[in-house]
């Protein structure tokens, strides 16, 4: 937990990075899938999920949301850039489920060559399991790191290192020795570091369905996904589909072990181990622990814990940018509020329990299903989001000055008006817009947000 008495601490909690990954489907101007190349070979920022088709912006991370926003925006940019000088004219699909399909041949996997051949292969293999059609949901991935400054403080506190200007937050020398100026604290503030991140990420896991609630928005889908009729619409009674037990989830509830990152790294190993994953990379989980670079839990055990990752937000089809810069904020808050909190302690039955909070987060009605929680609590959806909301009402009014809560409280009070009134939210917006002719829709709004 972080010792929010001390006043840098208050200061600074909401110190951090963003950094967002965006899925889109390309599509023709009919709301057919694209089988074009990718369209950006060479640009870091602009990359291919498990379809060719499917592009993947990454950002790099920034100090701020509306800084994340931004670079999101101008990569975007880029790349409408392109589409628009294709011999045939093409869009972002702006939704997580996708438009028409006309089988599993018309979603083509990725190709990569040479050394990066192993990636297709490692798609074919998704295909097989899991099959084509649950690839084509995309989404926002939101990855989020606290300031070392911050970190830094909360170790010299704790005692890690003796910091060496008591008044600020330990920062590393420019002759690049830690700030303890041995080896000895180098490993200390690393093992402080990832038991703070492995601790956050249990927290997150056990509360981040309350996300999944608040940035649902795909309520809606064309029959031709269930092998039906193009231009039928279908409501799905899920609020996201890609998020319920009908989304891309793996056929086990995963069980972790949050004791420390070795551990945390095994729990995943056991599963590549026993076959149940070709790769780590292959466990849908929708919140990732990651080091400061490409994902894979030998990295995350060598490099160490770097960000967060949530990855359960919707394409939001209702703006522009794909995703509401107040949602990404709410998600910073929310970290940081888990982390001024104890462990969590979770047991494997709460576990369980959390992975079928996630899939039940996703249901269209708040009011019918419940949340459990740790020992087999329960409540309805609404009820505990309603709760975790006061709690952190309560928490941000006792901690910030006036300026700061008051941007805060707006953004906490926007995520609450969610859920006292369905009709803000996203889902209840997108069903009651796209709930008929949802891929004629969906292509006149493309067409007016992409020129």
């Amino acid at each position: 937990m972080l010792h929010i008495d001390d006043n840098y601490i208050r200061e600074h909690i909401l110190d951090g990075a963003f950094g967002l990954e965006k899925e889109n489907l390309r599509v023709l101007t009919d709301g057919s899938l694209s089988h074009t190349p990718h369209p950006a070979p060479g640009d870091s920022h602009i990359v291919r999920d498990f379809s060719e088709g499917q592009t993947e912006i990454n950002t790099d991370p920034y100090d701020s949301a509306e800084e994340a926003v931004g670079a999101l925006v101008r990569h975007e940019r880029d790349l409408t850039g392109l589409l628009k000088e294709l011999p045939e004219r093409e869009y972002l699909w702006p939704f997580s489920n996708p438009p028409y399909i006309k089988g599993e041949e018309d979603i083509p996997i990725a190709q990569f060559y040479g050394e990066d051949a192993w990636k297709t292969e490692y798609r074919k293999h998704l295909s097989c399991v899991y099959g084509r059609y649950k690839m084509t949901f995309s989404g926002i991935h939101v990855n989020y790191s606290f300031s070392e400054e911050l970190l830094r403080r909360e170790a010299d506190i704790r005692g890690v290192f003796q910091c060496r200007d008591e008044k600020t937050a330990c920062v590393e020398p420019e002759d690049g020795r830690s700030a303890a100026g041995d080896e000895k604290g180098r490993v200390a503030y690393r093992k402080f570091k990832d038991d703070f991140y492995v601790a956050l990420t249990e927290k997150a896991s056990y509360c981040g369905w309350l996300l999944t609630v608040l940035t649902a928005a795909s309520p809606v889908i064309d029959a031709s996904f269930m092998g039906g009729d193009f231009d039928d619409t279908v409501d799905t009674r899920k609020a996201s589909l890609r998020c319920s037990e009908r989304g891309y989830w793996n056929f086990f509830d995963p069980v972790f072990d949050y004791s420390s990152l070795d551990a945390y790294a095994d729990s995943i190993e056991k599963y590549v181990k026993s076959g149940e994953l070709m790769a780590s990379s292959e466990l849908y989980y929708p919140v990732r622990l990651k080091p400061n670079c490409a994902y894979s839990v030998e990295k995350l055990r060598s490099e160490g814990a770097g960000h967060i990752e949530l990855r359960m937000f919707d394409l939001n089809p209702l703006v522009p940018e794909g995703v509401d810069v107040r949602d990404i904020k709410f998600a910073g808050y929310l970290l940081a509020y888990l982390a001024a909190g104890g462990r969590m302690g979770l047991s494997e039955e709460d576990q369980i329990n959390v992975c079928c909070n996630f899939k039940r987060a996703a249901g269209y009605d708040l009011d019918s299903v419940n949340i459990v929680g740790k020992g087999g609590s329960s409540e309805t959806i609404r009820e505990a989001a309603l709760g975790i909301i006061e709690s952190m009402k309560s928490f941000y009014t006792s901690m910030l000055g006036n300026d700061a809560l008051c941007e805060v409280s707006d953004i906490i009070a926007f995520e609450e008006d969610k859920l006292k009134d369905d009709r803000n939210r996203y889902a209840y917006q997108v069903l009651k817009e796209y709930g008929d002719d949802y891929v004629k829709k969906g292509m006149a709004l493309a067409k007016v947000q992409q020129g």
